[in-house]
């Protein structure tokens, strides 16, 4: 398998958090193509801000998106046909987890 040209490496962000944000920044800050965002609905990230801003290793990937202008996706579960499809649509061929809530399935790699 060999790995795209950079300008064709279009990245999924899968997950939250620091890490993640990190990437994201990272990506657009070496002119990569923006990456997408996918990750579970805003309104159970308040847990996550909850516990790890006391320690300073929050970051919100929804404000992440909205200052950097990247596609964000919000689901349930990873590994759905519908997120597969959705993703394969915008060009998507390499992908980073961290803070994934899903153990991410065969069908969804392939």
């Amino acid at each position: 398998m060999r790995v795209p040209p950079k300008k064709n490496l279009k990245f999924v962000l899968i997950g939250s958090g620091r890490c993640l944000s990190y990437m994201a920044q990272q990506l657009v800050k070496r002119n990569f193509p923006p990456p997408v965002i996918l990750t579970y609905p805003k309104g159970e990230h308040m847990r996550d801000r909850l516990l790890f801003s006391k320690f300073d290793l929050y970051d919100d990937v929804f404000e992440l998106a909205k200052n950097y202008s990247l596609p964000i996706i919000e689901v349930e579960s990873v590994n759905s046909q519908k997120v597969i499809d959705e993703l394969l649509a915008m060009k998507v061929n390499a992908a980073f987890s961290s803070g994934c809530r899903d153990i991410i399935k065969p069908k969804f790699i392939n």
